[in-house]
């Protein structure tokens, strides 16, 4: 899955849960949503590279990732 593909995954996930709202109350409330879940998976990686003290390319590529994710829900 492409990081736009993801960030638009997770934006209509929490955009669910805000069902209601006028329109752009609910986009920004997703958005925000989406980028907490991207935050919390780019610490929890970070705290698994010093935890594990593994320099490997899987972990490091996999917050690059992720971090692409949030640039583009912030986009979006």
């Amino acid at each position: 899955m492409t990081p736009k593909e993801k960030a638009d995954q997770l934006v209509f996930h929490y955009w669910d849960l805000n069902y209601g709202s006028d329109g752009d109350t609910t986009h920004a409330l997703a958005k925000k949503g989406a980028l907490i879940a991207v935050d919390e998976i780019i610490r929890t990686l970070n705290e698994d590279i010093r935890d594990l003290d593994v320099r490997g390319n899987v972990l490091l590529d996999l917050i690059e990732y992720w971090q692409e994710v949030k640039k583009k829900i912030k986009k979006l």
